[in-house]
């Protein structure tokens, strides 16, 4: 199934402080996660006001198998 679930989905806490952070989450701890990762959602923080900006430099993902 490709289709983007809320019970695959995994939250983190950011620093929000304008800068650039690394953030790791560990996708192998996660039981939903089993197989190949097929894409990537990113929704913003809810508490996002009019005028916020969420800028992503990279990502990237490495495998643990």
């Amino acid at each position: 199934d490709q289709s983007f679930k809320e019970e695959r989905s995994v939250d983190f806490e950011i620093d929000p402080d304008g800068e650039f952070h690394t953030y790791s989450i560990a996708l192998s701890e996660h039981s939903e996660y089993q197989g190949a990762l097929l894409g990537i959602g990113v929704h913003p923080a809810l508490d996002m006001k009019e005028g916020d900006t969420v800028r992503i430099r990279s990502i990237s993902y490495r495998s643990t198998d």
